[in-house]
């Protein structure tokens, strides 16, 4: 395969938080993303989301950073 000239991108990802990132929590069966809005010096993080419970409502709330897998863009 030729790239022409185009590089292919790679997205990073890693277990430390960072605003902006999208914070993944592999849970059931589709595990659930939360957009990173800030990150806290105690250890947590500000995060939004959608549909978190199955009920369709918008989130936004402070959680801890651990245990997540982060996906930067």
């Amino acid at each position: 395969m030729q790239t022409s000239g185009h590089q292919l991108q790679r997205i990073s990802s890693g277990s430390t938080p960072k605003a902006g990132a999208a914070a993944v929590m592999n849970i059931g069966y589709y595990g659930h993303v939360m957009y990173v809005e800030s990150v806290n010096g105690d250890g947590t993080i500000t995060v939004s989301d959608y549909n978190f419970a199955w009920d369709g409502l918008y989130r936004h709330y402070t959680r801890s950073a651990s245990g997540l897998t982060y996906v930067y863009f």
